[in-house]
């Protein structure tokens, strides 16, 4: 069975005692075809996003704003991009489409064992194609993939006789919507053929991007002071060598801003942790206890070699004498890819000292994830766009070995990460084996480890929760685009996920 005919059989059901209609085989290949571009939609990510800004055609842009925001981020994994339009090129997912075989098929084992069978099938046959097939592996990429034709075929069924091959829309409202904008930017052709010239371009990554933050060594209280936060190229990109030094153009642009007051600056230099997509969307976050920030973060699409953001801190007098040790958190989208540790030191005696502090700064590594298994949706999500970053998400479920001594080896995993993150939800937050991970994670008492998330408005909370050892952190809020449909789904789908999720829970975690 090829990829194709794997994919078709998931795409229709066929009803009993009716001829083949001739309109079927040519539709379910448009179908087909057009629930690959919605992977490559995918697949190219926050950097088609910034890209669609620029077309005119609102088909294009409506559909590929839908899918993104419904599947959330992935990340922008370049090499499945491009092993997927390589298979395209040399015809790996078009061939023979033997329809009779295929029908007869789906009546002896069912269109259920059909749709579930799809996938195992064209990864098998596409596993020639490493990085297609790892990306497969995500269940809401091959969900997509199957959704996406089915969507396509009802677009296309306009005759009553194909109408009645079709499957009907069986996820949300916003699901079946946005599959329906897709299925339009499939079936008209300029609109193909717009998405093909966004996603024809090139995306470049940069290995070696840096990240540097001016800081104030002490600040007086109850003044403002400078926070400077650039990304910045390690060094020129090959063919621009007309250009300024990156590093040498980050120290210059440091010294124009802040005048005077730069020898009383330390820059604080980290190397990103992963390949940075040119347009991908960079943020910045300063955090520092007590201190105001002004403005709370700031966000841009990576184009230029350097690039800078301003911002202002501003100490009570409370904290007149101590030393605040803070942080600038760099998103790559909505994932932590970076943290700048930052000590300042408030003294109203001597606002300005000359004694250099030492500083650190790292990249997350290895990230351990604790939630309840009923947010397993949106824990996914988060776990392969950190995956294509090269971070490694440590699960208990994943991570734990049958027979090991539960307690100890989560203990273990906790202690090797460089990052605890925290899925706070209306779930997670009654989870007693959720409450011993964060519990143990903050006995660890190390600075900026444990970092808690949530995207549920507002934040749950109830007496007592969140403990007051979790509200002293910031607590990141996950914005639409990044949860996407998965948040609010009161549909029959998402009551089955979460009795399925319960089952889990039950049985991994005893």
């Amino acid at each position: 069975m090829t990829a194709l005919t794997a994919l078709a059989a998931a795409a229709f059901a066929p009803p009993d005692d009716v001829a083949i209609p001739a309109e079927l085989e040519p539709a379910l290949r448009l179908a087909c075809a057009g629930a690959w571009r919605a992977v490559e939609v995918v697949l190219a990510g926050d950097v088609l996003r910034g890209r669609i800004a620029k077309t005119r055609d609102a088909i294009v842009r409506d559909a590929v704003e839908l899918v993104l925001a419904l599947h959330g981020n992935v990340g922008i994994r370049v090499d499945a991009l491009t092993a997927l339009r390589d298979a395209r090129d040399e015809g790996e997912l078009d061939g023979p489409l033997d329809l009779p075989a295929v029908i007869a098929g789906i009546r002896q084992h069912g269109a259920v064992a059909a749709g579930r069978g799809a996938i195992a099938v064209i990864r098998r046959e596409l596993a020639h194609r490493r990085e297609l097939e790892q990306a497969l592996a995500d269940a809401e990429l091959a969900s997509l993939l199957v959704d996406t034709a089915r969507a396509i075929l009802r677009t296309l069924a306009r005759d009553p006789d194909l109408a009645r091959w079709a499957i009907g829309p069986t996820g949300s409202p916003a699901r079946d919507r946005a599959l329906a904008a897709f299925a339009e930017l499939a079936t008209t052709p300029e609109s193909i053929a717009e998405l093909e010239t966004l996603i024809a371009v090139p995306i470049h990554l940069d290995d070696n991007v840096q990240f540097t933050v001016y800081r104030p060594r002490s600040i007086d209280p109850g003044k403002w002071h400078q926070l400077l936060a650039f990304a910045h190229l390690a060094e020129r990109r090959p063919g621009e060598d007309d250009l300024p030094d990156p590093v040498e153009e980050v120290q210059r642009q440091a010294k124009s801003v802040l005048g005077a007051k730069a020898q009383h600056y330390q820059p604080v230099v980290q190397d990103a942790g992963a390949a940075i997509p040119e347009e991908g969307e960079l943020t910045f976050v300063p955090e520092f206890p007590g201190i105001e920030v002004n403005p709370p973060r700031r966000s841009f699409l990576w184009l230029e070699s350097v690039h800078r953001e301003e911002f202002r801190i501003r100490a009570g007098r409370e904290l007149d004498g101590k030393t605040v040790r803070g942080r600038v958190t760099v998103f790559l989208g909505h994932i932590a890819i970076a943290e700048v540790a930052c000590s300042v030191r408030v003294d109203a005696a001597h606002p300005e000292p000359t004694k250099r502090e030492p500083v650190h700064a790292r990249a997350y590594r290895k990230i351990f994830a604790s939630y309840s298994h009923r947010d397993l949706d949106i824990v996914n999500q988060f776990e392969t766009y950190a995956r294509a970053l090269g971070d490694e998400y440590l699960r208990d479920w994943v991570h734990l070995r049958t027979g090991e001594v539960w307690n100890d080896r989560l203990f273990q995993l906790i202690e090797q990460a460089d990052a605890f993150q925290l899925f706070w939800s209306r779930n997670s937050m009654h989870s007693k084996f959720v409450r011993h991970e964060y519990e143990y994670a903050l006995s660890l008492n190390r600075p900026s480890f444990v970092r808690p998330t949530y995207w549920e408005d507002p934040m749950p909370t109830e007496p007592g929760l969140p403990p007051e050892a979790l509200l002293r952190l910031h607590f990141q809020k996950l914005s639409a685009s990044m949860i996407g449909d998965v948040g609010s789904r009161t549909d029959v789908d998402a009551g089955e996920s979460m009795k399925k999720a319960s089952r889990e829970d039950r049985k991994v975690r005893k």
